[in-house]
């Protein structure tokens, strides 16, 4: 869900959603992507980038809601029991209601779209619901519009004072996906917090949803990946760069945050591809605090390795650089090490 390369966006319309009594004001028809490439641009671009933001993470329904309010509508869109119209106007009645009268949220529309993965055949495609809030910034810019038969809709059109750019980062978005029996999670979520804002207006108070990994979860889930991915690459990398990644991986662990985003593009490309798959695969979300007891024991202040034959070293992680250092023999097929451990005792046990 969130590799797609290439939205193929289906569907769209915008709905303007503000604080206070009168901060509603629904559009009556969908947005005429078809005459207007460039906005259905716009749209799908926000949808990628948000699908690619780090700060997305995976969600899953709270009961009861799952069956209730705004997920309900998600999947009677997805299913066909609700049109666009219909659901978007009450996905838009249940934004508001969360907004209330705080006027610390910044003014701006809900866009609801339906979109596929472009590079899917039409058969095979699995169709999503994109609830994306806009909020004014410098290049597009809300606009009411009437067309031919006298309906008014929200729309957009390029001037000053916008909609975020395609360079700017969301705050807030959530794309929906088909509930099946079994699902880890039920949609992404980027809900990217503003000072003095509520932060739980739209997570909590619109969607009805909460993260469906713990920090704790993720951290396992992150090491395991990464761990698995340098097994893949000891074949191929020269040792040089085993030692150094391995510096990386154990550098990664050592702070209170993960931030992949970051991190990933330090690394030579082949290992950032593999450690991406190896991500990817996990679902896992790509920001998040390490959770400090589970740090504390993938990295209890060792260093731990395996070998052939019920080798094991484990050495003090600040002394591992002066003590151990590894070597390739080469012409051996598979691939040999040889590990030189430097010592002042060497007693049996």
């Amino acid at each position: 869900m969130r590799e797609i390369e290439k939205v193929g966006l289906e569907r769209a319309i915008l709905h303007q959603v503000e604080a206070g009594p009168s901060g509603l004001r629904m559009s009556g028809r969908e947005l005429p992507l078809g005459a207007s490439p460039k906005l259905a641009e716009f749209l799908a671009g926000h949808i990628r980038n948000g699908l690619r933001d780090s700060q997305t993470r995976a969600a899953k329904w709270l009961p009861p809601a799952a069956s209730t309010g705004v997920p309900a509508t998600c999947q009677a869109l997805l299913d066909g029991t609700l049109d666009l119209i219909a659901a978007s106007q009450l996905l838009a009645t249940a934004l508001h209601a969360a907004i209330g009268d705080d006027q610390r949220v910044a003014r701006g529309a809900l866009t609801v779209a339906t979109y596929h993965d472009a590079t899917v055949s039409d058969l095979k495609a699995e169709h999503y619901v994109a609830l994306v809030k806009l909020d004014p910034s410098d290049v597009f810019r809300p606009e009411w519009r009437t067309d031919e038969n006298g309906t008014s809709y929200l729309s957009v059109s390029e001037l000053p004072d916008a909609l975020p750019t395609l360079r700017e980062r969301l705050q807030k978005c959530a794309f929906v996906r088909t509930m099946r029996p079994g699902d880890d999670y039920h949609l992404l979520v980027l809900d990217r917090q503003v000072p003095d804002v509520s932060a739980r207006f739209f997570m909590e108070g619109f969607l009805g949803a909460e993260v469906a990994f713990d920090d704790k979860a993720l951290t396992e889930g992150l090491y395991r990946a990464v761990v698995t991915a340098r097994r893949r690459l000891q074949a191929t990398l020269p040792v040089a760069r085993l030692v150094a990644l391995d510096d990386a991986i154990q550098g990664l662990f050592a702070g209170s945050t993960v931030d992949l985003a970051e991190w990933l593009p330090t690394l030579p490309q082949a290992e950032r591809n593999a450690i991406d798959e190896e991500v990817r695969q996990r679902q896992l979300d790509r920001a998040f605090s390490l959770h400090p007891e589970t740090q504390a024991h993938l990295l209890t202040g060792k260093v731990r390795y395996r070998g052939d034959n019920g080798l094991q070293v484990q050495v003090d992680r600040d002394a591992y650089s002066d003590m151990v250092e590894l070597q390739e023999i080469h012409g051996q097929v598979p691939r040999r090490f040889r590990v030189i451990i430097e010592t002042g005792t060497w007693e049996l046990e």
